[in-house]
Parts: C-alpha cells; structure tokens; sequence
C-alpha cells in the first residue's frame, strides 16, 4: 500500500508533470503548428545585440482571464538561481500569443552563454504593487536543448547551437565604450 502512495505522490506531484506549479509557477503548453511546437528564439551579437523569442501557447481563456490585465516577464537561470534582469511591463494576451524582445547589450551578452539554463518566467505585481508573483513558465533551456536548431536562430554564426555559445564568442565583439573608438 505504501509503494502504491508513494508511486502516486511521484507521478502526479511531480515537478515534471506538465500540470505541476514550482516555484516559478505553471508551465505553459506551447501549441503546435504543422507538428512543431509554436516557438521561435532568434538573437545576434555582432554589432547589434538582441535576443528575441516568439511564440503561442494554448493557455485557456478562463485561466487568462482571471489574470490581471497588466503582467511582467523575466529571464531566470536555473543553474544560477537568479534572475537576469528588471521586470518587463506586458499585457496578458501576450501569455497567449507574443514577441518579447530584449536590446540591452550588457543583457544579451549575460544571457546567450546560458540560454540552456534559462527560464521565460510570466508573473503578477506582488502585493502593494511589489516585486513579482510568477504564475507561468516557459523553459527556454529544456527548448535549447530539445528543439536546436530548428527553433533557434544565431544570426551571428549561424548553425551554431544555442547552447554552444561561450562568453569568449562575445569578447570578439566588445562593447563600444566612447566616441573616440569609432574613428
């Protein structure tokens, strides 16, 4: 009997069934589209510096529709423990269907030599409008890892895996400190 309690508190608790909520909250299903799942990650880091992921889930319209209308997103790594960067404002259809993008070069220098560790965390305002509830997750690192090449895109060297990326790949390309260095 207890083997039996035991096998069932493992399958059904587990924080690899697809309805478990961690502490980065629930995952969401991706939906799928001519037999692939609906993401696309695309970055580069030569002169320009971006990273940007697209994608649709299959969230029910109920659940989104308890959500607030104002949400916020983050890049977590799960290696680290840490979050990337400042909280970004979205709307809550972008839990459905969205583009984020990211610009900042010091953030994209930081987050392609982890893509395989990360984490696209959706959450809440917290209370009083502080910090942040995460309530959905998209694993970015298990996608790198799982769906590379297909979905991820390095227009900087392109068929290079995304979790291949080392952070001496991006030191041929430092950061534009002053004028002067453009003559």
């Amino acid at each position: 009997m207890r083997s039996g309690l035991l096998f069932i508190s493992l399958v059904c608790f587990s924080p690899l069934s697809p309805a478990a909520t961690t502490e980065l909250g629930q995952e969401l299903n991706l939906a799928v589209q001519d037999g692939k799942p609906s993401i696309n990650v695309v970055y580069n880091y030569d002169k320009s510096f971006r990273w940007a992921v697209s994608y649709r889930t299959e969230l029910a319209k109920p659940a989104l529709e308890a959500l607030p209308d104002e949400m916020q997103w983050n890049l977590y790594d799960q290696k680290y423990q840490t979050y990337f960067n400042g909280w970004k404002k979205i709307n809550r259809e972008q839990l459905v269907v969205g583009l984020l993008v990211t610009d900042n070069e010091n953030e994209v220098r930081n987050l392609l030599p982890r893509q395989g560790n990360l984490v696209l965390v959706f959450a809440t305002l917290g209370p009083q409008g502080r910090g942040a509830e995460p309530r959905y997750y998209l694993p970015i690192g298990k996608f790198c890892q799982e769906l590379a090449p297909t979905t991820f895109s390095d227009l900087t060297h392109p068929g290079k895996r995304c979790d291949a990326i080392l952070p001496s790949d991006l030191a041929r390309n430092p950061p534009i400190s002053s004028i002067d260095q453009l003559e």
